[in-house]
């Protein structure tokens, strides 16, 4: 699943998959923003099946803290 988000992510933020890892944050990732973060969002749910809750949207600052939602999400399908 990593390297299915890492595409995702690179894919929204218009970078080199390889610049997506473990450390990505919204804090260092200049394309990251309002925009960018909603189309995320939307190619999250569709690429892997989860309908994320608002708190969820809210909380995916980071690859790690997506990783982890998507899977809690894809464990309750």
């Amino acid at each position: 699943m990593n390297e299915k988000l890492q595409q995702v992510m690179a894919e929204v933020f218009e970078v080199n998959p390889t610049s997506i890892s473990e450390l990505t944050t919204m804090e260092n990732t200049e394309s990251w923003d309002s925009m960018s973060h909603l189309r995320l969002i939307g190619a999250i749910e569709e690429q892997f099946g989860v309908a994320l809750q608002e708190d969820d949207m809210l909380n995916m600052t980071s690859f790690s803290k997506i990783n982890e939602i998507i899977s809690a999400r894809a464990g309750q399908a």
